[in-house]
């Protein structure tokens, strides 16, 4: 395995104890600016080695960007929905979704060809003022996916296997994402 050192303020130059494992190492290795966006893969405790994190998803196009619901982040238990805008920005959100106290749609008048975000990811898209206007309806139904992803010291990256591609989210101000395509 090749060396990949970060190059991130207080630990430059310091190379990685572990680098991007399975699915995402081509990516982390072939873009030679995501090691010093991300920095390098964490682990829950000290001593332990970084690992892909198994995760069910909830992904939903969308007209000027995606949802995607989380069942964990990496070894965090709680569920949480990322927003991610056109504009290349991403904000996240905590589950808050209750079926037995919340509804599951809206009843918003969707427009033809286009679907409106249901359960917890239509829960954030209506009550985050803006948003609905932002990111606009789904552009397919939401579909749900057993996948995996992996922390970073700066952010995470996250396959979404039905459509071929992984999305890696950098932590900062504002946030930012990019994506790639499986294999590349």
């Amino acid at each position: 395995m090749p060396e990949v050192t970060a190059t991130i303020p207080g630990i430059s130059g310091e190379p990685c104890s572990a680098g991007a494992q399975g699915i995402f190492r081509p990516i982390y290795e072939g873009d030679p600016g995501l090691p010093s966006a991300l920095g390098c893969p964490t682990a829950p405790t000290e001593g332990t080695y970084p690992q892909i994190w198994p995760v069910d998803i909830i992904y939903q196009p969308c007209e000027r960007g995606h949802l995607v619901w989380l069942s964990n982040l990496g070894w965090f238990a709680g569920r949480v929905i990322y927003v991610l805008l056109d504009d290349l920005t991403y904000s996240r959100y905590d589950d808050t979704f209750d079926p037995n106290l919340d509804p599951a749609g809206g009843n918003a008048s969707v427009p033809a060809g286009l679907y409106e975000p249901l359960g917890a990811l239509g829960k954030v898209w209506r009550e985050t003022p803006g948003l609905q206007e932002r990111i606009g309806f789904g552009t397919a139904p939401a579909s749900q996916a057993r996948s995996e992803m992996m922390m970073f010291q700066y952010g995470e990256m996250l396959s979404i296997p039905q459509n071929g591609i992984v999305f890696v989210f950098k932590r900062g101000t504002p946030n930012t994402w990019s994506i790639y395509s499986i294999g590349q």
